[in-house]
């Protein structure tokens, strides 16, 4: 188990990244109504950016060994259908902050937690308690 002030660390890093997502793409578009890039742009900027921190997370966990994982085809494998199911969601995701403002789309998104619990609960039965609810 990690450290607390790894936890920590690592708390902070997702939550400053994904307080700022929102507020970069709104940036970029500007004063125009629809971003002047595309959605296919920033994807493989930010899948391109995970690549190069994956690996860096790899050497600096397991050295060379872990890092060759990495390439590994029949990891690869594993992990296809789950990372095609990742990059639709960008694009979706991408798509929807074209055509509506930042701090909209921000309110919007938090629905994929009730929506990932529904869902849970519809299609494994797993069930929430009352504090996971609220």
């Amino acid at each position: 188990m990690a450290s607390v002030q790894i936890q920590a660390a690592a708390f902070l890093a997702v939550t400053v990244q994904r307080a700022c997502h929102n507020s970069f793409i709104q940036w970029a578009k500007g004063d125009a109504g629809k971003a002047q890039y595309t959605v296919s742009s920033v994807i493989f900027v930010a899948q391109t950016v995970c690549v190069f921190v994956g690996w860096f997370l790899a050497y600096s966990g397991g050295g060379m060994v872990d890092l060759k994982k990495c390439t590994d085809v029949s990891i690869l494998k594993k992990f296809a259908f789950i990372g095609m199911i990742y990059a639709v969601g960008d694009i979706f995701e991408m798509e929807s902050v074209n055509y509506i403002d930042a701090s909209t789309y921000t309110v919007l998104s938090q629905s994929k937690l009730i929506v990932t619990a529904l869902m849970m609960w519809a299609i494994d039965g797993t069930t929430q308690n009352l504090m996971q609810w609220f």
